[in-house]
């Protein structure tokens, strides 16, 4: 399941993700039918779920680090420069290409909701 701490707990070494961010990215993904608000299972398999696919593009664009960088600017926080994808340490974040970067906006949700469904490249069953 995808509870609303999920994110926190996933990105727990990130300084950038917060208990009312992870809550955020979980209603959001309940008001965009991706996870059902009684069980917090996914509502579909994320890779073919019509409506996975359009909440990951919206959610990637809410939650992007251009929009952080906004809301941290507007909050005169200090930190607005250091906004970077979810998950991505500063040393890799310098090393990637535009289109790396790019990518990297989405990463973090599309692996998250990939494990949730269980058909990460990764399990037990197709390693």
């Amino acid at each position: 399941p995808i509870l609303s701490d999920h994110f926190l707990k996933v990105f727990d070494d990130d300084p950038q993700m917060s208990d009312s961010l992870s809550n955020s990215i979980h209603t959001d993904l309940i008001k965009l039918n991706v996870v059902d608000a009684q069980t917090n299972l996914l509502l579909g398999d994320p890779r073919h779920s019509r409506d996975a696919v359009i909440a990951t593009s919206s959610i990637c664009e809410k939650y992007n680090s251009r929009a952080r960088k906004k809301w941290a600017t507007a909050k005169n926080d200090e930190d607005a420069e250091e906004a970077k994808p979810f998950g991505m340490s500063v040393r890799l974040y310098g090393g990637l290409t535009g289109e790396e970067l790019s990518d990297a906006e989405c990463i973090w949700l599309i692996e998250e909701l990939n494990v949730a469904w269980d058909k990460h490249e990764i399990t037990a069953e197709g390693f």
